[in-house]
């Protein structure tokens, strides 16, 4: 996969020396040190996205430039860098044009996720410009390859076994299958099955006559019949008992039902498709799920990757959703703050793409204005393992470690670490104050 293709036009060379060697293990990177060159780079080089210097050679150079670089490249996201943490000019800088800032002391995975954000925001707008309802959302390459997978399942008849962790998107995967097969104008049917009563299987997958039994007053079609010509969609299958699964063993082979109270075969035309969280080959080790079935649903196993091995897909699925949780609680529009970002991109997941939903909906209904910050979200603030930093300490940490690290290499050297970092002597100094930093200058 082709990296991202990032540009800098910064007039500070050093600054553009140490980033562009961080940045290239991650990206394409090209510089320039004046906006001339840079609008050159933009024609040739073609950024994925531009990080514009707010200064340049004079006060506002890069911020004046801003309404023309938009104006010749709309479609190209820019981030504004500067040593200043100034709202009054971040919000000058988003008036003009600019879709987010980034600070030059700040931890290099915040810039990260900022470019990683904004390519997911255009990811969402240009799926939504291109693509109908039965698309997936996928941008992750492991994605992309179970989506080219499910296409070519479409093409087929087979019956497929979909694997994967709670909450995945195995039922997303069947309804595309089914929506690009030739039986995309027949209905699709889901059962849960572990919400089915082992007692109640035979009328909910057969269907009954009238009087077929006590309350039986109306004649109902079963599951089966519902799906005749389309797909029959299986959750959960490994929580159907093993004499559920016998009678569904014989209907797979046959392709005939008879509705409780009545001897009249029906033939059925259905594909069906299962879905387990479970290992059912173990199941079938431990005699708790019939082997005949499993190799009778598993004609094809389509395993569905969990959310935590697809991280390309979660900053996509965010906007996605945020945006679908806002129009549907009536909400006006919101955005994410960086902290937040942060959390959602390294946070963990262990429920997947449903935890990941249900908590951008808790988000968006428990934030005040227009930004969701990062303890908006009630989430199990674990990661790897470890109690999840809170975003403030961890700038702060940050901060520290650099500035130290500047001045060791400077030999305690204050005016010379400030133009390495590209800070003045007097916020340098101050900083060090505020955060308690002992330097002996030499």
């Amino acid at each position: 996969m082709d990296k991202i293709r990032l540009l800098m036009i910064d007039d500070d060379e050093m600054f553009l020396r140490m980033y562009r060697s961080m940045l290239s293990q991650h990206y394409q990177v090209a510089t320039a040190l004046t906006l001339d060159d840079g609008f050159k780079q933009m024609d040739e080089f073609q950024p994925d996205v531009l990080l514009l210097d707010i200064r340049l050679n004079s006060e506002k150079e890069g911020l004046q430039a801003l309404p023309d670089i938009k104006a010749r490249y709309p479609e190209l996201p820019i981030i504004i860098v500067t040593n200043w943490d100034s709202h009054l000019i971040f919000r000058e800088a988003l008036e003009l044009g600019a879709d987010d800032f980034f600070i030059k002391s700040e931890d290099l995975d915040i810039l990260k996720t900022a470019i990683e954000n904004l390519l997911a925001q255009r990811q969402v707008e240009n799926h939504g410009r291109r693509n109908g309802n039965d698309q997936l959302l996928v941008f992750d390459p492991l994605s992309k390859k179970k989506l080219k997978e499910a296409r070519k399942l479409a093409q087929a008849n087979c019956f497929i076994l979909i694997t994967g962790e709670s909450g995945v998107g195995k039922e997303e995967f069947a309804r595309y299958i089914h929506a690009h097969s030739a039986r995309k104008n027949g209905p699709f049917v889901a059962v849960n099955c572990a919400a089915i009563p082992d007692t109640l299987f035979e009328s909910e997958f057969f269907g009954h006559e009238a009087g077929a039994f006590t309350d039986a007053r109306f004649r109902r079609i079963g599951k089966f019949e519902a799906a005749n010509g389309g797909t029959l969609f299986l959750d959960e299958v490994e929580e159907l008992s093993l004499s559920a699964q016998a009678k569904l063993l014989r209907i797979t082979q046959d392709l005939v039902v008879e509705r409780l109270g009545s001897n009249k075969s029906i033939p059925i035309d259905v594909r069906i498709i299962s879905a387990t969280r479970s290992n059912l080959e173990k199941l079938v080790e431990n005699k708790q799920f019939r082997e005949d079935l499993y190799y009778r649903l598993a004609v094809y196993p389509f395993h569905v990757p969990p959310l935590r091995e697809r991280p390309d897909d979660i900053l996509p699925l965010c906007h996605h959703f945020l945006e679908d949780s806002c129009k549907r609680n009536g909400i006006g529009k919101k955005e994410f703050s960086k902290d937040a970002l942060l959390v959602l991109k390294n946070y963990h997941w262990p429920g997947n793409v449903r935890e990941l939903k249900n908590a951008i909906e808790q988000a968006v209904v428990a934030s005040d204005g227009r930004l969701i910050h990062a303890s908006d979200f009630m989430l199990k603030r674990k990661l790897d393992g470890e109690e999840l930093e809170p975003y403030d300490e961890a700038r702060r940490r940050f901060m520290v470690n650099y500035i130290r690290k500047a001045l060791v290499q400077h030999d305690g050297n204050i005016t010379r670490a400030s133009k390495a970092i590209g800070l003045s002597r007097q916020m340098l100094q101050k900083i060090i104050r505020e955060y308690g930093i002992s330097v002996s200058e030499k």
